[in-house]
């Protein structure tokens, strides 16, 4: 047997922490009466109390009178003491619909939370949620239940009061593939540099939503148009995202210059600030040229493109066709690739398509499809790291990382060389 070297007090101590740990609601429950603890224990009076003092030195414990010692009902403390001991929980929230439909999506980038986390004291745990049935009450049972020392949220759905309602509880919180809420965005308009312009819900440092009767788009010199990562300290929750915006601005004006002019836009619910980032960046590259943007070619497919093959029908249809779809998701390009050769039309000869993701279909569609690659596990990756951090070294968490896009060129689409 390994000999346990700690003064008796000390591992007396840790083992009344793991009890505390392993209660499905800890602030609930109080000590026995220390002569009845000590007895239970075996040891005398002296060394349980000494190792009851550690305990209330650290917040751990109170006196309360009339009910004697209680488990404290500071959050911030029990969490903190179940990031000293053992394995803890890092809860990634994520839609049930995602789930469902086993998004490629969020599967590269939890691969990339699981693996930035692996061989650490973290553990990501999925958490399935449903904003129509998400509630206050619903979301302590879920902290409580799963005992989470710190949260991921992946997607937009989940709604911005529920945000923040985790920053007012302290809890360690990391944003991944959308922005904070706008109120909690840093707001004041600040050039980092003269050979960038903001705007918009595209900028790193103003990232507010369709504020500008004019959106622009932030243009990086050109060498850095692709695959640059920006990081600052600007917005009060951290966050990871991708600048779509920009990504759809250069893949339109890349059109423009291969002699394109009509050119639509199948988008995925408007109402996401994704989309409108996307959008945004489609009509400044338009705008930039002198192109006038024509409603007849944007259109909406609904959140999960369902609306998609029938609305390129009716592209094809117009008196004056597009040249070219772009497709707000791989996905929905497969639909509107099917649609296209369904009226008898050839890819890209009649009308080339480009989707948003680089999904592993978009390789082996025929032709093999060109689209624009999120980096989606080094998003994840990233989104553990600062979380990581924050809980280990309490570090200030108001760090927000920009991934390029990067433009990925293949059969569907023709373009001058």
């Amino acid at each position: 047997m390994t000999k346990n070297f700690l003064p008796v007090y000390l591992q007396i101590k840790n083992y009344l922490v793991e009890k505390i740990l392993s209660s499905v609601n800890a602030s609930k429950y109080k000590l026995l009466p220390e002569p009845l603890l000590a007895k239970e224990m075996g040891v005398a009076c002296m060394t349980l109390r000494k190792a009851l003092g550690q305990l209330k030195k650290e917040g751990i414990i109170k006196q309360s009178p009339g009910l004697g010692t209680i488990i404290t009902d500071n959050e911030k403390i029990l969490r903190q003491l179940a990031l000293n001991y053992g394995i803890q929980n890092i809860g990634v929230f994520v839609p049930s619909e995602v789930i469902k439909l086993r998004e490629r999506s969020f599967n590269d980038i939890f691969r990339g939370i699981y693996d930035e986390l692996d061989y650490t004291n973290f553990h990501p745990l999925i958490v399935p949620f449903n904003n129509d049935r998400l509630n206050y009450a619903n979301i302590n049972r879920i902290l409580n239940k799963n005992k989470l020392a710190g949260i991921i949220i992946t997607a937009e759905e989940f709604h911005d009061k529920f945000i923040f309602y985790l920053k007012n509880k302290h809890i360690p919180l990391v944003l991944v593939n959308r922005l904070p809420p706008k109120s909690l965005c840093y707001s004041e308009r600040k050039d980092l540099s003269p050979n960038f312009t903001y705007s918009c819900g595209l900028s790193p440092t103003y990232p507010q939503v369709l504020v500008l009767k004019k959106p622009l788009v932030r243009e990086l010199p050109e060498s850095f148009r692709e695959n640059i990562v920006e990081e600052s300290q600007n917005s009060s929750i951290p966050y990871v995202y991708n600048d779509f915006g920009n990504g759809m601005y250069r893949m339109v004006m890349k059109l423009i210059k291969s002699g394109h002019k009509r050119i639509a836009y199948l988008g995925l619910g408007f109402n996401f600030r994704i989309e409108q980032d996307k959008l945004n960046g489609y009509k400044t590259a338009l705008e930039k040229n002198n192109i006038k943007y024509d409603l007849s070619l944007v259109k909406d497919a609904g959140h999960f493109g369902d609306k998609g093959y029938s609305l390129a029908q009716k592209f094809i249809s117009l008196s004056n066709p597009p040249t070219v779809i772009i497709c707000s998701d791989d996905y929905l390009a497969v639909k509107v690739m099917f649609a296209i050769l369904k009226k008898g039309k050839k890819i890209p000869e009649d009308i080339s398509v480009i989707g948003y993701n680089d999904i592993s279909v978009s390789k082996i569609t025929v032709p093999a499809l060109t689209t624009l690659r999120v980096p989606l596990y080094e998003m994840g990756r990233k989104s553990a790291e600062i979380l990581k951090n924050l809980l280990l070294f309490k570090k200030d968490g108001t760090k927000q990382v920009i991934f390029q896009p990067k433009i990925i060129v293949r059969d569907s689409c023709k373009f001058k060389n």
